[in-house]
């Protein structure tokens, strides 16, 4: 049986060698965070799980390398931003394999928001598989900045071996506040109201509905 530990980072490589022409860049933080003494932020790679896969390997060979560290993996972290929805390759694949074959939790993290409080403002960063899955409730899903703090926070959480209803998540305003996230003026935005009133009310994630439509691809 394999044990699920690890971290799956999804990202648009867009086909660059060169990291800082990419989503590449942002994934890479994250190893720098990890490596970083005196930053609070620890994570298992599972990428770092099994052996690299040459360019020249044929498509099946990394698809099987792909799902073997999916296996690996208690959770899925899609870094979003506005090129992730032209991956119609390995993205749509690892979120396809994760959701469907695995039952993965999804974390999604968004490069330059310190303050992630209405999702739906951010649905342009998502592929369409995503979408589908988050709008007929069949993934479970926390959106979180791009920050250590949080991102902390929801890899020791948010896993397949922590039970949770099937939904979608935040993480409330208060949490925000105590990681010093919260701009001196928020943008209207941000603050949607149907949620606001609540989050004193939770530790941690808060509930988050979109209303369900039909399938986009």
């Amino acid at each position: 049986m394999t044990y699920r530990n690890g971290v799956y980072v999804a990202f648009h490589a867009a086909g660059e060698s060169n990291p800082t022409k990419s989503d590449m860049k942002y994934y890479n933080t994250l190893r720098m965070w990890t490596a970083h003494k005196d930053i609070d932020f620890k994570f298992r790679n599972s990428h770092e799980k099994t052996p690299q896969v040459r360019d020249t390997s044929l498509p099946t060979t990394l698809q099987d390398r792909l799902k073997e560290r999916l296996r690996k993996s208690k959770s899925l972290i899609l870094i979003a931003t506005p090129s992730t929805p032209l991956d119609d390759d390995n993205v749509p694949f690892e979120i396809y394999y994760a959701v469907e074959k695995l039952g993965l939790p999804i974390i999604v993290t968004y490069p330059g928001f310190k303050v992630v409080l209405n999702p739906d403002a951010l649905m342009d960063r998502l592929p369409e598989i995503l979408k589908y899955y988050i709008q007929n409730k069949q993934v479970r899903i926390l959106h979180s900045p791009f920050s250590p703090a949080p991102l902390n926070l929801a890899i020791s959480c948010f896993s397949v071996h922590q039970p949770m209803e099937t939904r979608g998540y935040i993480f409330t305003k208060h949490q925000h506040s105590k990681w010093k996230l919260l701009p001196k003026t928020p943008a209207p935005i941000l603050w949607p109201s149907s949620i606001e009133s609540d989050y004193s009310q939770l530790p941690s994630f808060h509930p988050y509905h979109i209303p369900k439509q039909r399938r986009a691809f």
